[in-house]
């Protein structure tokens, strides 16, 4: 039983990130854009990045089972890009280390 929900869940957090993979559709004549489209072309060598690394821990005590659970370990954002050529920034910070 504890498999079956565990691939369950497993299932609905893998289909989650493949739904996230899709494209907006075209149609954004009805919404603003937050940035003016005058200063849209200074973004075109930008990227950002989420690293994130989560597992799934089964705890033991003497060899006997004591639980299990899901575990967020990392979440890391990265943004970097050329602001010029030969000018280059990298932010990265990692949030879920200790301070």
């Amino acid at each position: 039983m504890k498999i079956k929900s565990f691939l369950t869940i497993f299932l609905l957090v893998l289909s989650g990130f493949v739904q996230a993979q899709e494209r907006q559709s075209d149609d954004t004549t009805s919404c603003r854009s937050i940035i003016p489209e005058t200063k849209q072309g200074l973004l075109s060598n930008i990227d950002m990045y989420a690293n994130t690394q989560m597992n799934f821990r089964s705890d033991f005590f003497n060899n006997d089972f004591t639980g299990a659970h899901f575990k967020f370990e990392q979440f890391r954002l990265e943004i970097k890009g050329y602001l010029h050529n030969g000018i280059y920034f990298r932010f990265r910070h990692r949030y879920t280390s200790t301070f």
